[in-house]
């Protein structure tokens, strides 16, 4: 008896659970409404629960968390409310640009008060990925409009800081994919993204280098020498391989440099720290 009441208490709190998660992404909740994206994404939730697979209801939620909304303040509300309802951090909504254009108190916050509530920066990206790979699913007939959208969201994602959507948009950039292609454009967003980290976006800033960004005469063997070196540094980290043919350009550039240059660009490249994210 014991252990079915407490069966029937386990199945209770787990479709409350998904109740108050629903509830709580349609009062704005952004890390909710992101979930609820990736559930309909994946067709499973964190705990193994099966749910219905719905890219449409996806690609909504996904943009539901990433679009920023006004917030009008009523009443007796303090800034808390605002980052438990929507689950956000304060320093997202000080540093607001409309935010601070209208000069809003968060200390003293006044009944009427617009607040801006920004957009989920990881949300922004899992639409512009949803866009790229299941755009059939949504029911576009031409790819090229698809990869449109999907530049777009990660260019949103991009400015608000997320580090793999500012990889996706600088790929996005270097190859032309929904957006006018730009090399320049695309190494500056690589270049936020590697120093956080992200080995891919450290591998593609190298070759980017290597190559000149599409001018062979402008090829840049220490840059590029520096950005492999701390990708294959990276990739050890994560128990990974450079790739072969990152290797035989970094390999290229090491027999190039001279041993000055080189032993400078070593020192650079083991004390190399990722950024915060």
């Amino acid at each position: 008896m014991g252990l079915l009441l407490a069966l029937g208490l386990a199945c209770g709190k787990q479709r409350g659970f998904d109740s108050i998660r629903e509830e709580a992404a349609g009062r704005g909740n952004r890390h909710y409404q992101n979930q609820m994206g990736v559930i309909y994404q994946t067709g499973k939730d964190g705990d193994g629960k099966k749910w219905e697979t719905d890219y449409v209801k996806a690609l909504n939620w996904f943009i539901a968390a990433g679009t920023p909304t006004n917030h009008v303040v009523q009443k007796g509300e303090k800034v808390v409310d605002l980052l438990k309802r929507y689950r956000v951090f304060f320093k997202d909504l000080k540093n607001n640009k409309a935010n601070r254009t209208n000069g809003v108190d968060f200390v003293n916050m006044k009944p009427g008060t617009r607040v801006e509530i920004p957009g989920f920066g990881p949300a922004m990206y899992n639409a512009g990925a949803i866009y790229e790979t299941r755009y059939e699913d949504l029911g576009f007939k031409k790819k090229e409009d698809a990869l449109e959208k999907a530049a777009e969201w990660y260019a949103k994602g991009a400015e608000a800081g997320f580090i793999r959507a500012q990889f996706a948009y600088g790929y996005a950039l270097e190859y032309g994919q929904g957006v006018k292609r730009d090399l320049k454009q695309a190494g500056n967003w690589y270049e936020l993204s590697a120093k956080q980290g992200l080995a891919a976006a450290q591998g593609r800033l190298a070759q980017l280098h290597f190559t000149g960004f599409g001018d062979s005469k402008k090829r840049n063997l220490i840059d590029a020498y520096l950005w492999y070196g701390i990708t294959k540094k990276t990739l050890q980290s994560e128990g990974k391989e450079l790739d072969p043919a990152l290797e035989k350009a970094f390999n290229t550039c090491q027999r190039s440099l001279p041993a000055g240059d080189q032993s400078r660009v070593d020192r650079l490249i083991q004390d190399f720290r990722a950024l915060e994210k």
